[in-house]
């Protein structure tokens, strides 16, 4: 492919905050597909004994994402980052290596994790929701088999319940209202997720929450998406892995999820964040990214 025929495919694929210009780092440097094809082979070594990430592109993928998130949060001067489980929890992991790495001498901001099912308040369920069976069962969460079965809107939790739930497990949180917070998911489809949380978070008196996630897969949306590394619609490499953490359950009784005790499960969200770590090491320490020419 061309330099100018990639630019324009970027282009229109929508990345963000500058990305254009470093995204795989291919723009600073094209190569031929043999070249490539024997670069990539020799940097594949690394992962053969990897569960997650099998090669270098899904590992410098992490990478690219964690890096346009962490100059978000530095450009925009957040001070928390709220992750919603699951999928967006062992994204930490990403950030947090690579401030330890580039940014030594800088605060990393807050990190605190949230349950989105606890969010779903008793006067936002239709009874379809309620009474439908766990097979067939269309709203998120439900259907994966993650809940047991809800007999009625009573085993729900009212607005007002959440609320004083959130005040009891986030008071560190609720200390920082008038500074900038980023309420982030990996992906977004429909905002489902999301906007409950923001909602509360508003009606809570937050001054400043933005909402940011990697991958945007529709624009018909029922909240606005402040921040979004790409929008690139097809079923992301690295995000897929996310979706494989098993390390906490998400359930309707607390705005924060429970852990899962089921040990195969915690082992492999382990190894998870240890594939994650080892990346963002990887290309900070040994610059496996392609370097820009000055």
């Amino acid at each position: 492919m061309e330099k100018e025929d990639l630019e324009a495919w970027l282009k229109e694929s929508s990345f963000i905050e500058g990305n254009i210009d470093n995204y795989f780092g291919f723009l600073e440097e094209v190569k031929s597909g043999e070249e490539l094809a024997r670069e990539d082979n020799l940097l594949n070594k690394k992962y053969k004994d990897f569960d997650f990430f099998n090669c270098h592109v899904e590992g410098r993928e992490l990478f690219e994402q964690a890096e346009v998130v962490v100059n978000y949060l530095r450009k925009e001067k957040m001070s928390s980052i709220i992750l919603v489980d699951g999928s967006a929890r062992p994204f930490y992991v990403a950030l947090k290596e690579y401030f330890r790495l580039k940014h030594p001498n800088e605060k990393v901001p807050n990190i605190y994790f949230i349950n989105p099912l606890g969010f779903k308040a008793r006067e936002n369920f239709t009874e379809e929701e309620i009474n439908c069976n766990l097979g067939c069962c269309c709203w998120k969460g439900i259907e994966k088999g993650f809940l047991k079965s809800i007999k009625s809107l009573q085993d729900i939790r009212t607005g007002e319940d959440i609320i004083s739930d959130l005040k009891k497990t986030f008071k560190k949180l609720l200390k920082n209202k008038q500074e900038k917070i980023l309420l982030f998911d990996t992906s977004v489809y429909t905002g489902d997720s999301l906007e409950p949380i923001k909602k509360v978070l508003e009606r809570l008196n937050f001054k400043d929450v933005k909402v940011g996630v990697i991958t945007k897969h529709s624009n018909d949306l029922n909240l606005n998406i402040d921040f979004c590394v790409t929008e690139i619609k097809r079923q992301d490499v690295a995000l897929y892995s996310f979706s494989l953490d098993r390390i906490v359950k998400e359930t309707f009784e607390s705005v924060c999820s429970t852990a899962e005790m089921a040990s195969d499960l915690r082992k492999k969200s382990i190894r998870l964040r240890k594939e994650i770590k080892q990346i963002i090491r990887d290309f900070l320490k040994n610059k496996m990214e392609f370097p820009a020419k000055n």
